[in-house]
């Protein structure tokens, strides 16, 4: 019922029936977040848990863990594993619906940091590479073939150009 209501939503839903499918679905399809019963036939939802977070971090792979009422110590656990949040049963839908939007902004929010860095990072190492230093300095590269042509080879401040790439 949950997933049916979720669909209508919007959300792409796939099912697992135990564990060790889930643990398939989750490496093979692009999954954005996990609901985990910790009531699962063969492994426990915390089996499980350990499990997915030996691959994949919190931001990677958000995991909504979701069990019976007054289970505190069991909610401590699933956090205490590396559950993003957990729903507790019966499932209240607008709760849940919140709870997963919150979820998926996070990872999308942690994933655009990722990309930013990864760019800036790059931007920085190629203002150190081939031409210049970082310092702002009047350095001028010259491909080897064109030194003798704009006459640089010799004289006083003349050095080996760095090779461009």
């Amino acid at each position: 019922m949950l997933a049916r209501r979720l669909a209508r939503k919007g959300y792409v839903i796939g099912l697992a029936e135990n564990a060790q499918d889930l643990l398939q679905r989750v490496k093979q399809d692009a999954v954005d977040l996990v609901l985990l019963d910790i009531e699962m036939p063969e492994v426990s939802g915390l089996d499980a848990l350990k499990t997915l977070r030996e691959l994949y971090s919190p931001a990677e792979l958000p995991i909504i863990m979701v069990h019976g009422k007054n289970t505190e110590r069991r909610h401590v656990k699933a956090l205490d594993l590396g559950a993003n949040d957990y729903l507790t049963k019966p499932i209240d839908f607008p709760v849940a619906v919140a709870r997963i939007g919150t979820q998926l902004s996070h990872k999308k929010a942690q994933e655009a940091l990722k990309e930013s860095e990864e760019r800036y990072a790059l931007a920085a190492r190629g203002s150190n590479d081939g031409c210049g230093t970082g310092v702002f300095r009047p350095t001028l590269c010259i491909s080897p073939s064109l030194e003798g042509h704009v006459g640089l080879s010799g004289g006083p401040n003349w050095r080996p150009a760095r090779r461009m790439v």
